[in-house]
């Protein structure tokens, strides 16, 4: 009988590319649970996939957020009560903490926490919070050595947000390079609408 493995992600699936390190790992059927902020149709391969349907602007205002997160924090957690998963794959650590009565009730020691990005880690509470989520996981994944810094003290996987680059791509970067020309990076950082 096949395992069942449940990816959460608080964002689109599109913003959340490294989930495929995880696919390409796995030969289990996977569901995935996310927020769909930005109403879009997502190329997901998931057997299910629950798609929690509420844009926010992210000029809106701190009331109307949390009353999201809150909407989406008793989405996923029914979801995952409903669905008797052997894994949950937490792709951010917000959702970690969002989620966290479920997860120690009903999936210690059965659910990766990936760190991707530095949040409040330094605020004491959420350093505790996440403290507890670390304990009790099966891996905690992080996307640098830098954030064991701010991280409570635990054994982490580093794995970076990286994309595999063709050796052509590589070898024809290394003749230019060779020459005299000055290489300008002008935007470091994510992009989230291609179109504009």
């Amino acid at each position: 009988m096949s395992k069942r493995i449940c990816f959460v992600s608080l964002n689109n699936i599109y913003l959340t590319p490294y989930i495929n390190k995880y696919i390409d790992l796995i030969d289990e059927p996977y569901d995935v649970i996310y927020w769909n902020r930005h109403s879009m149709k997502e190329d997901i391969k998931a057997e299910k996939y629950y798609s929690f349907n509420l844009q926010i602007e992210d000029t809106a205002n701190k009331a109307a957020k949390l009353l999201g997160y809150m909407k989406f924090r008793k989405f996923a957690s029914d979801v995952l009560k409903k669905n008797n998963y052997d894994h949950v794959i937490l792709l951010q650590t917000s959702v970690g903490i969002l989620l966290r009565s479920t997860l120690l009730s009903k999936y210690k020691r059965k659910y990766i926490l990936d760190i991707r990005d530095y949040t409040f880690e330094r605020n004491i509470i959420f350093y505790k919070l996440v403290e507890q989520l670390v304990k009790y996981s099966s891996a905690n994944v992080i996307s640098s050595k830098g954030y064991k810094e701010f991280l409570p003290p635990q054994n982490y996987i580093n794995v970076h947000n990286d994309v595999k680059i063709e050796n052509s791509t590589i070898e024809e970067f290394l003749k230019k390079s060779r020459s005299n020309d000055v290489i300008r990076i002008s935007y470091i950082g994510l992009i989230r609408f291609f179109e504009q």
